[in-house]
């Protein structure tokens, strides 16, 4: 006699990136958790920023990679783009957690660039802090707020590839349930700083264990460093792409032989050395607004995540300014070691922080607050 193992699978996660999509799923086997499915495509330089025509694009790679990966079920959860979500703290009187979420509510309308109504709203309460000379309490609350629009944009395209939406989260979540599920950040108290270097914005989020301490988004970021080598150097994006991962490297491995090889290594130097000079300043005003609410609690080491991780130079730079401990993030090889074959988005390179979001919303989901 022998039994079978039941084999229970989650929700399909797909993470909406500026110009990919990539999609997960896990698969539970007693315990054991295990890669089910996974897959991802990259949007075409010429319609990246054409809405419309990435909308279309989205829904068709959907339908691509369903067909393509054994993914099981038509269960989905998804999370709202970085570049869509405004994050800020808000300082509250100390009140009853029940009644926070409505409070929450009435003190938002009016103050964000976009209605209330039918936003996704959610909130953490990083802990208690003690403002001003009263000597009383206050709540340090993390508000993560988009517009209803972009709620529906997103819904409809998956609704359009006949998925049912189980959550629509957002990407700070996903990023703490991915982090909290390893051993070495989850249930300590020891807190992290993670740097995700997105495309269009930088997303910082300084955790303890489960628990988001602080959260802000960027303006500064790999487009604003792209952008800025296209216009000194003339050049179109997949050139100053490749010149920016020139960055740090000995002169003996130019991008283009000749004159241009000195060029590159300057002008394109140069410019990279700023964008981090101007970023170390935003993360150490983040770290400052952590240690001036939180004082007994430093930050000990930070984590960078997203595409820009792929150049290590730029990553060293960054640590040495800060002076802390640093290392790069990727969370989703714990599970990746277990699979017998990998699919060939997860071949490709050796380190996979850019599926951290979709291994983080594919993973159980954890209590999250709604303010509307």
């Amino acid at each position: 006699m022998f039994t079978l193992k039941k084999r229970n699978y989650g929700p399909i996660a797909i993470d909406f990136g500026n110009h990919t999509i990539r999609m997960l799923q896990l698969e539970y086997c007693d315990k054991n958790v295990k890669l089910g499915a996974a897959g991802s495509c990259t949007a075409p330089f010429e319609i990246r920023h054409k809405p419309a025509e990435m909308d279309a694009w989205y829904a068709q790679s959907i339908r691509t990679l369903l067909n393509e990966a054994p993914f099981k079920g038509k269960k989905c959860i998804t999370a709202v783009p970085g570049k869509d979500l405004l994050i800020q703290h808000i300082r509250m009187p100390k009140q009853d957690q029940s009644r926070l979420a409505s409070v929450l509510n009435q003190e938002l309308e009016g103050k964000l660039p976009f209605s209330t109504k039918g936003a996704l709203l959610r909130h953490v309460v990083s802990g208690e802090v003690y403002q001003g000379t009263s000597g009383e309490p206050q709540l340090d609350v993390i508000v993560m707020a988009a517009p209803a629009a972009c709620v529906h944009r997103f819904l409809r395209i998956i609704q359009n590839c006949r998925l049912m939406t189980e959550n629509i989260t957002t990407e700070s979540n996903a990023l703490m349930k991915a982090f909290g599920a390893m051993e070495s950040f989850a249930g300590q108290s020891a807190r992290y700083m993670l740097v995700d270097l997105g495309y269009s914005r930088t997303r910082v989020q300084i955790s303890a264990g489960h628990e988001i301490k602080f959260g802000r988004s960027i303006s500064l970021s790999y487009s604003t460093l792209q952008r800025s080598i296209m216009k000194d150097r003339q050049v179109n994006d997949l050139m100053a792409d490749e010149m920016i991962c020139q960055y740090g490297q000995d002169s003996d491995s130019p991008y283009c032989q000749g004159n241009l090889a000195v060029a590159v290594d300057t002008v394109c130097n140069v410019a990279v050395t700023q964008h981090i000079q101007m970023l170390v300043s935003e993360l150490q005003n983040c770290l400052r607004y952590h240690e001036m609410s939180f004082h007994a609690h430093p930050v000990e080491r930070v984590v960078f995540l997203g595409g820009l991780v792929k150049n290590i130079n730029f990553c060293h730079s960054l640590a040495r300014n800060l002076c802390l401990p640093a290392q790069i993030g990727d969370p989703i090889a714990a599970i990746l070691s277990d699979s017998n074959k990998l699919p060939q988005c997860l071949q490709e390179d050796g380190v996979h922080s850019d599926w951290t979001v979709a291994y983080g919303l594919a993973l159980p989901a954890l209590d999250e607050s709604t303010a509307n």
